[in-house]
């Protein structure tokens, strides 16, 4: 009972954490797909993470709408970024995907849809949705 009851209470603290996560069970990132360059235009490469110089990689998921922080091969956070913000204006939902990522010192700055933007925490993976132009 009391294993349960420590299983119970973690699952709340992770539920109700200062961060929002929607799954760690992400797998690790193919390298193949990761690059060293601070920015990621998906129109023009086929690398979907970017490898910081502290060695953590925030890639991009196979739905293209999922952004995971990975630190000594262990997902630290993840989330969706559409789910948080509304739905892009211009563009049918199918087309709501992540499209280009930015790194910076402390956020990753993120382009999805058409012309929304948002930019995601590199500490706690929290999303501030921008709008849109």
């Amino acid at each position: 009972m009391r294993l349960l009851t420590n299983i119970f209470g973690t699952i709340l603290l992770i539920l109700n954490g200062t961060f929002s996560v929607d799954s760690f069970s992400q797998s690790l990132p193919d390298n193949r797909l990761v690059t060293t360059d601070k920015e990621v235009n998906f129109a023009f490469s086929d690398k979907r993470g970017i490898k910081a110089d502290n060695g953590i990689i925030y890639m991009v998921d196979t739905d293209l709408q999922t952004l995971t922080a990975f630190e000594n091969k262990k997902a630290k956070w993840s989330v969706n970024i559409i789910k948080p913000c509304e739905l892009p204006d211009v563009g049918p939902q199918e087309k709501q995907k992540i499209r280009y990522i930015k790194l910076s010192k402390d956020n990753i700055d993120v382009t999805y849809g058409k012309h929304d933007y948002a930019t995601v925490d590199i500490k706690n993976g929290k999303v501030t949705c921008l709008g849109s132009d």
